[in-house]
Order: C-alpha cells, then structure tokens, then sequence
C-alpha cells in the first residue's frame, strides 16, 4: 500500500511544479501592447453674435406749454409765485419727461416732476427784476421743446432815478462872466487909437526954424520976424 501511494505523491509534486514555472512563464509575459490614443479635438467654436439694436422706432418731440404766468404777471418783492405748465409726449408716459424752469436773473429755478396728466408747478420767490422765464421739457431721446415770457418782481425801473439828471440847464447857464465886469473897458477902441497922446496936456515940439537970411533981406526978415514975434 504504501509503494503505491509514493509515486502517486512523486506524480502530484512534479504536476504542481509544471503547473508553478507555466504560471510563472506566463505572468513573465510582456505586454508589448501599447494601446496610444490620440484623440486630438480641435472644436474652434467662434460664436460671434454682433446685436445691433437700432430702434428705428419713430419719435416726435414733448410738448410744453406755460399756464402761469400767462403773460402780464407780476409779483411783489419777496412774494412767492407759482409757476406751472402742462406737459405731453407721445411715445412715453408724462411722468417720464425732465422738466425745468429756469430764469435769465435768477437761473434753474425748479425742476418739477410731472404728474400722470402732464402737470409741472412749483411755488418760488424771484429776485427783484425783469425776468425772461424758460420752461423746457425733454424725453428719454433728448427731444425738447420750450416756452419763453416775461416776469416782473418789483416796481419796474421807468426813466431810472436821474431821469433829466439833477443839474438839468446847469448853474453857470450863459456863463459866469457873460458880457465881463469890464463891459466897455478902459481901452476900449484900442490903446492908441488916433494917435499916442490925444488930448495930452503936453504940446507938440515947435517946428523947425526957418534957416537964417544973409545980406540985406536977411536983414530985414530978422527985423520983421522980431516985429511979429517970431
């Protein structure tokens, strides 16, 4: 019995020792298989969207008209005013629309908010002065539209406070010295008007004497001329 068992045990260990080098042989393998997968995915995907929104939408201009004052208004000096106008646009609600009165003297004044029904007021104390009022309204679009008047605050500046000026005809009117303190004057005529000493005291030089006489007339025109005098 125990013969026939040991080459049974021989047979077995030399079956496990082929079946340990096949496993050994074929875990040895290389795997030479070389799996390369170059999956190259160019995707350029240029999405471009250009969206140009041109409203082409048709737009007209607000409308704005001026309720107060209507023309020929005034106020005191310091008394506070209201101003209003009615507004309107077709395309937008009146709510919408920028709204400002402004003043030549006094400059933006108000920008009142308009109601649903177009309505645009404010109460304001203007300086003193003529004032050339400008209530303009504008939409979303930059459309606009105004409305000009006049407004007086005080007594209006007639003639100005030197209307005819204070010194109207002057003081010296024909001059201080009209015909001179010297009227007629001491020379009057000129200084030697008809002559250097008319009606002097003092007489004329004698003329010249007459050249003397010789001989026997000469004689006798001595005698004579001391007969007369001369």
């Amino acid at each position: 019995m125990t013969q026939r068992i040991l080459p049974l045990a021989v047979l077995l260990i030399c079956s496990c020792g082929e079946e340990d080098k096949k496993d050994t042989a074929d875990s040895s393998e290389t795997d030479t298989d070389t799996d390369t997968d170059t999956d190259t995915d160019t995707d350029t995907d240029t999405d471009t969207d250009t969206d140009t929104d041109t409203d082409t939408e048709p737009n007209t201009a607000p409308t704005i008209t001026m309720t107060s004052p209507t023309g020929g208004e005034g106020a005191d000096v310091g008394e506070v005013f209201e101003f209003s106008a009615q507004v309107s646009d077709a395309e937008q609600e009146t709510s919408s629309l920028i709204v400002t009165f402004q003043s030549s003297l006094d400059g933006t004044f108000c920008t009142p908010v308009p109601t649903d029904e177009g309505e645009a007021s404010c109460a304001v104390a203007l300086s003193e002065g003529l004032h050339i009022l400008w209530f303009e309204v504008t939409d979303v679009r930059g459309l606009l539209a105004n409305e000009l008047a006049n407004f007086q605050v005080g007594a209006p500046d007639t003639g100005g406070p030197d209307t005819g000026g204070p010194d109207t005809g002057g003081p010296d009117t024909g001059g201080t010295d009209t015909g001179g303190p010297d009227t007629g004057g001491p020379d009057t005529g000129g200084p030697d008007t008809g002559g250097p000493d008319t009606g002097s005291s003092e007489l004329p030089p004698p003329p010249p004497a007459a050249p003397a006489a010789t001989g026997p007339m000469g004689s006798w025109i001595r005698e004579m001329a001391t007969f007369l005098g001369l």
